[in-house]
C-alpha cells in the first residue's frame, strides 16, 4: 500500500503499525514507525529522482512543506500515539 501526502511525499507500508500526520494548514507532516518497516519516498522539488528513506521502527521522520530538511530521532512513542488513545500532551 502507498499513501500520498499533500506534502510531496509518499509512505510506503511494507507490513506495519504505523501513524501518519499531514494536514493542509500545516507546513510540515510528520511519521512515526511503531512496528515492520516502511519506506518514505520523497518527491525532489525540481523533478529530479525522489529519496527513499527505510524507516526502523519507533522512528520519527519529520518532512517540511518545502521539502529541503527532514530529521530523523527516537521519540517517546507513546507521545506520537497518545491522540488514538483519548490522550492530550502539552509540551510547554
Amino acid at each position: 500500500m502507498i499513501v500520498n501526502t499533500n506534502k510531496g511525499f509518499k509512505l510506503e507500508v511494507l507490513g506495519t503499525i504505523f501513524n501518519l500526520k499531514s494536514y493542509n494548514n500545516d507546513n510540515q507532516a510528520q511519521a512515526t514507525l511503531y512496528s515492520g518497516s516502511v519506506n518514505i519516498i520523497v518527491d525532489d522539488a525540481n523533478g529530479g529522482q525522489p529519496t527513499v528513506t527505510k524507516m526502523q521502527p519507533n522512528d520519527v521522520i519529520t518532512i517540511y512543506e518545502n521539502r529541503t530538511s527532514k530529521n530523523m530521532h527516537l521519540p517517546d512513542p507513546t507521545v506520537c500515539s497518545a491522540w488514538k488513545d483519548g490522550k492530550i500532551i502539552f509540551d510547554n
